[in-house]
């Protein structure tokens, strides 16, 4: 009995060794794990700090590109506007010059006038000429 005894504590022994080896490599195994999980964790941290920095640039740019066309725009509308009075001013020196200019051409005649004011005259009569030819251009190609 003692023999049997004894051979079942021996197994029991061997069998704790064998369970403590296991208890070991579970052990580590946990703690290898353990490290993996906790580096994976930091690196996706590491990720989502990176996104909110990049998140928070992309507002910053989003604010200066809106504050930029802002501009743009106000000054595309001031240009218009101001385009807009410059183009009816145009219209109407030009709507009125060819009446002024043949009162000026009639009147020319009956007095002496110098050579400089003979020719400036001629000089807005190929103006007005070279004007109506090209709003004529215009005109045309826009119904084109």
């Amino acid at each position: 009995m003692y023999f049997q005894e004894r051979s079942k504590c021996e197994r029991l022994q061997a069998t704790m060794e064998v369970y403590e080896g296991k208890c070991g490599q579970l052990q580590a195994s946990v703690e290898m794990y353990e490290e993996y999980f906790a580096q994976h964790a930091r690196r996706h941290e590491d990720q989502i700090a990176q996104l909110k920095s990049d998140l928070e640039d992309a507002r910053t740019n989003l604010a200066r590109y809106e504050n930029a066309f802002n501009l743009a725009h106000h000054d595309v509308t001031v240009w218009r506007n101001d385009f807009r009075d410059l183009v009816a001013l145009f219209n109407l020196a030009i709507a009125e010059l060819p009446e002024k200019l043949r009162d000026a051409d009639a009147a020319m005649h009956y007095y002496n006038l110098p050579d400089d004011v003979a020719n400036f005259m001629e000089y807005c009569k190929d103006l007005l000429k070279n004007y109506q030819e090209q709003i004529r251009s215009v005109r045309s190609r826009m119904a084109a």
